[in-house]
């Protein structure tokens, strides 16, 4: 989403005196270009001056909620944006705007012993996709296939959902989901998704003056869902 990337900076200018602006942002695709590797997603010295001037006022209350994790996060966006939200891993971990450092454990009890099981899976069809890569999170693993061939790619991950959703029928994926991405697939905790920690912020800011939520996959539907209402 282009414009609202370019346009993110006369937002903020915008909004920063209102009484209260609360606003949950997805990363990847929406704050930052998608890329072929993760890692290289950087928020851009544009992106990360809008941040710092919509957040400078303890009035708003601006997160990223990013399926990447906390580490990344951290580095990409929190260290120069310290005032900012971070939610981890689709809402696996919080770190709230003007709060400090700490990050809470949304789903503290969310059952991971899948991991092994789909790790295998993900295992044989890297080995048999050139050019595709694993993720590993402390609650989800991702498998990437954006740099692979795109005809053997897609139909590896065809063959690939096909394989996790057997897993998970018979148990052995007990506890877990899946995820369809954008040339990627996730499986991530059932605990786990952005509405969880969207509806946690509503409760806690929902009588915002102002409140806007963006993003551009199926993992951002979750958030939507939240606000009770369709975004465009």
């Amino acid at each position: 989403m282009r414009t609202c990337r370019g346009g993110l900076r006369t937002w903020a200018g915008g909004l920063t005196p209102s009484p209260l602006v609360s606003a949950a942002v997805g990363a990847q695709g929406t704050l930052t270009p998608i890329v072929q590797v993760p890692q290289l997603a950087i928020a851009s010295p544009a992106l990360i001056q809008a941040l710092q001037g919509l957040s400078q006022t303890r009035q708003n209350h601006v997160f990223i909620v990013s399926g990447r994790d906390q580490l990344f996060l951290e580095s990409a966006i929190g260290v120069h944006c310290p005032a900012v939200g971070l939610s981890a891993e689709h809402g696996t971990f919080l770190r709230m705007a003007h709060g400090g450092s700490e990050w809470l454990d949304m789903s503290a009890d969310a059952d991971v012993s899948w991991k092994p099981a789909i790790a295998m899976i993900f295992d044989d069809f890297t080995d048999r996709t050139p050019g595709s890569f694993i993720e590993h999170k402390r609650r989800a693993i991702t498998w990437h296939y954006r740099m692979a061939d795109p005809q053997h790619g897609a139909a590896m991950a065809q063959e690939c959902q096909a394989a996790l959703e057997t897993a998970i029928d018979n148990g052995s994926g007990a506890g877990a989901e899946i995820l369809v991405g954008k040339k990627n697939l996730e499986v991530r905790a059932k605990a786990t998704n952005k509405g969880v920690v969207v509806q946690r912020l509503l409760e806690r800011f929902g009588d915002a003056d102002f409140i806007i939520c963006a993003g551009d996959d199926r993992t951002d539907e979750d958030m939507f869902k939240a606000y009770g209402r369709p975004f465009a």
